[in-house]
């Protein structure tokens, strides 16, 4: 295993010294003895790492200090799209229900430290997995209504308070929200649109196109870049990037998928992972924009480390 990932350093450590992003430091978070995980993404101060299981049953955290994998809990549905807390304290989740023969979904509140757990939303149909984190504030819809929580006092707001502005989708259409209005986009028309999201000035919308590839449009959808074959796409925490990966699949399971970063005007890309024995997929960044991490197709997390070589390009938000 050291073997490949000095060989997985020094094929990035190639890659990337004639860019001006280089990846600086590879490190394999878990092992495949330790459990399969997937979907990771870091806590806003890059101590912790969350991640959950293939199916989303389960919420578990590498604590970076401890070098440890701690389990929260094995709950279904509670690792697709969990939001946690800017302190990294608290984590708020969809838990998923079938014994009734049909799929209910609560939402609820698990302090990090303690394991215990606060329900927001009791067991009902079409609750929404948390939508959007701003500071403390976590969006999420119920019977196609936008509410909004605090995730630290698990107090709901009113719909007054929800101002900041978000996209999600709904029956494939993009959900543009802000102010308690919503606008549905279509920029390209009728299709399947998925992973949308607002970039971080609240100036354009990032989101793919199933079949036609990723794209950055104005807040009416006019169209401004096409990335192209670009899955899984992600803004870095000042807007001047996307992170994404390039997959390919024989029909049935993917058979390659490597991570890669595009200027948000198209003009520059850079591929972080070029390894043939390694599926590298679903990467995120830190709150920083100076580590990315992602899960390989066997369950294994992955960090990397990252240098920005341009002058003005700081990945940092505050």
């Amino acid at each position: 295993m050291m073997k490949k990932l000095i060989c997985f350093v020094l094929l990035l450590t190639a890659i990337s010294l004639a860019q001006n992003i280089s990846v600086v430091k590879v490190e394999q978070i878990t092992t495949k003895s330790q459990g399969e995980f997937y979907y990771p993404q870091f806590s806003f101060d890059g101590s912790k790492i969350f991640f959950t299981s293939e199916s989303y049953k389960g919420l578990w955290y590498y604590d970076a200090a401890a070098k440890a994998i701690v389990n929260l809990n094995n709950l279904h549905g509670a690792g697709y799209q969990p939001v946690i807390s800017k302190d990294g304290n608290k984590v708020m989740f969809r838990v998923d229900d079938y014994s009734e023969g049909i799929k209910k979904s609560a939402m609820v509140l698990q302090d990090v430290n303690s394991k215990s757990l606060v329900t927001i939303e009791e067991k009902t149909r079409g609750l929404s997995a948390p939508i959007h984190r701003i500071d403390d504030k976590v969006v999420y819809t119920k019977a196609d209504e936008v509410n909004a929580v605090l995730i630290n006092s698990a107090a709901k707001l009113n719909k007054n308070e929800i101002t900041d502005m978000f996209a999600y989708v709904d029956n494939s259409n993009i959900v543009l929200a802000a102010n308690g209005s919503k606008k549905i986009l279509s920029p390209l028309g009728k299709g399947n649109y998925i992973w949308s999201s607002v970039s971080p000035d609240k100036t354009k919308l990032l989101f793919t196109l199933a079949g036609k590839g990723t794209f950055i449009s104005d807040l009416n959808g006019t169209i401004l870049y096409e990335i192209g074959y670009a899955n899984a796409p992600v803004w870095s925490p000042d807007g001047k990037w996307i992170l994404y990966m390039v997959d390919k699949d024989d029909g049935t399971n993917f058979i390659s998928s490597d991570i890669f970063i595009s200027s948000a005007d198209d003009n520059k890309k850079f591929q972080l992972t070029n390894e043939p024995d390694r599926i590298n997929m679903y990467p995120l960044w830190s709150s920083k924009g100076d580590k990315v991490v992602f899960n390989s197709a066997e369950g294994e997390i992955i960090l990397l480390e990252l240098k920005i070589d341009s002058r003005n390009d700081s990945l940092e938000r505050n």
